[in-house]
């Protein structure tokens, strides 16, 4: 997403993170300032359901205005030791191989 002149990674809106960003509103409330019904924001905050290309930018544009996130550390115990998109990919990438390969034995 490009903003002001300057590249911005897009949020991964997790349940976690969409309930903390609807703070104190209702779910009826934050689903009116996002253009979605009450019941799309208990699935989002459920994590049956993950926002949609066009809820994930309007979520986006929301949190830049609302200034959530903005002075985000990391902190813990946690070390950021490259692209944590790149490392979910690999992730899934593995599993897939996993899965499969498992699949194959049983199979055998």
């Amino acid at each position: 997403m490009k903003i002001t002149g300057e590249i911005k990674k897009e949020i991964y809106w997790t349940a976690s993170l969409i309930r903390r960003f609807r703070a104190k509103r209702t779910q009826k409330k934050f689903g009116e300032l996002l253009g979605v019904a009450l019941n799309t924001v208990w699935r989002w905050e459920d994590g049956s359901v993950e926002p949609g290309p066009e809820q994930r930018r309007r979520l986006s544009e929301m949190a830049e205005r609302e200034c959530f996130l903005q002075d985000w550390k990391l902190a813990g115990s946690g070390v950021l030791i490259g692209d944590v998109d790149e490392a979910l990919n690999r992730l899934r990438a593995e599993r897939r191989h996993f899965s499969q390969n498992r699949s194959q034995k049983l199979r055998e």
